[in-house]
């Protein structure tokens, strides 16, 4: 499973450069107006926060989404709006589908 969706989001998602010149296992969203879901089976989380796409970018910075795949076992999805940071740890098994929407 973990191998699937891994070559999904290195396909879609932009790699975030941590260091000159080492490969990484951080993406990022392709460009300002994209959003991206993780679907799940239904029933096994608690309803999430509303999507990313209705916050407002407060004055502390914008928004950030970065998916981590270098775990075995979970996606790590963390969320930055503004100072606030959100941290998910999502299994690989539970993963139903992921969702990349662009904007023009």
């Amino acid at each position: 499973m973990k191998a699937r969706w891994e070559r999904i989001i290195r396909e879609k998602m932009a790699p975030m450069e941590l260091i000159a010149g080492e490969g990484t296992s951080v993406y990022k969203v392709r460009g300002e107006k994209a959003t991206v879901w993780v679907i799940t089976e239904l029933g096994d989380f608690p309803p999430p926060f509303p999507p990313l796409d209705k916050y407002e970018v407060g004055p502390a910075g914008g928004r950030e989404l970065t998916f981590d795949v270098a775990d075995p076992d979970f996606l790590v999805v963390t969320k930055r709006v503004g100072v606030a940071e959100t941290t998910h740890y999502i299994p690989w098994d539970k993963i139903v589908d992921i969702v990349f929407r662009t904007m023009s």
